[in-house]
């Protein structure tokens, strides 16, 4: 849980030093359903991409770190990297 709230904290750092994160609602439900598919496909290959990792791992204080950062990183990618990415994809 340490790692979801560290991970909001972080965000919510970064979204407050850079306000043009945040995101407008999108205009049409095309771009919404390409939205989730990006967005949850990002937070899912690095949720479990970071899961595989720490599953291989045999020392407990790499398994404990690896932990942390899977369960950081989701809160950071839905408010700071998806949105980034999302700006890229309509900007093209």
């Amino acid at each position: 849980m340490i790692g979801v709230l560290s991970g909001l904290a972080v965000g919510e750092t970064l979204i407050s030093t850079f306000p043009s994160l945040r995101q407008p609602m999108p205009k049409s439900k095309a771009q919404a359903a390409v939205r989730c598919a990006v967005g949850m496909s990002g937070l899912m290959a690095g949720f479990l991409g970071l899961r595989v990792i720490e599953k291989k791992s045999i020392d407990v204080p790499t398994i404990d770190l690896l932990r942390f950062v899977r369960h950081a990183y989701v809160p950071v990618w839905i408010l700071v990297l998806a949105p980034m990415l999302f700006k890229k994809i309509e900007d093209t």
